[in-house]
């Protein structure tokens, strides 16, 4: 099992105050099953190997789209199920009070949940699947989300876009 994890801090002044890091998983994993972990902050996901993500709640299991996101989790909840072989996922890792801003949502609506972006906000979805998969280089993946998500945040009127313009000069 070679797994790799990696952290990247947002350069984007206005993301810094949102999203608390990225994160890449890559490398070849045999087959997975866990538990998800309880969690203070939600994390988008975005599956770019191919093998698919399932949850399973005892109950029933559902396969997951290429993009979805963990809402806070106060106990133990679902298991993961993965196939055996290569991997690549990267998140978005979002302070407490970071999620809203991107969504216009608030975050309780989604606690203990799984949920995929597309049937939130598909274009958003199918705009950052497209961004990230066109890169090769994991630092320009990483570019193309962040300006995805500040492009949302434009879209949302959160920021203008001249501010965005002004602050990726510093």
């Amino acid at each position: 099992m070679n797994m790799e994890t990696k952290r990247y801090k947002p350069v984007h002044p206005i993301l810094r105050k949102l999203i608390n890091f990225f994160w890449v998983n890559t490398g070849e994993l045999p087959a997975l099953n866990h538990k998800l972990l309880p969690i203070k902050n939600p994390d988008l996901i975005i599956n770019i190997s191919p093998q698919p993500v399932s949850l399973d709640d005892g109950k029933t299991e559902t396969r997951l789209r290429s993009i979805y996101f963990t809402g806070i989790m106060d106990k133990f909840r679902f298991v993961w199920k993965r196939a055996a072989g290569p991997i690549e996922l990267i998140g978005v890792s979002f302070l407490p009070a970071g999620f809203f801003p991107f969504f216009e949502i608030p975050l309780s609506e989604f606690k203990n949940s799984v949920i995929d972006l597309d049937l939130l906000n598909p274009l958003l979805a199918e705009r950052i699947l497209e961004q990230v998969t066109k890169p090769k280089a994991i630092g320009l993946k990483i570019q193309a989300l962040e300006q995805e998500l500040l492009n949302q945040l434009h879209l949302n009127r959160i920021i203008d876009p001249k501010l965005v313009q002004l602050t990726q000069k510093f």
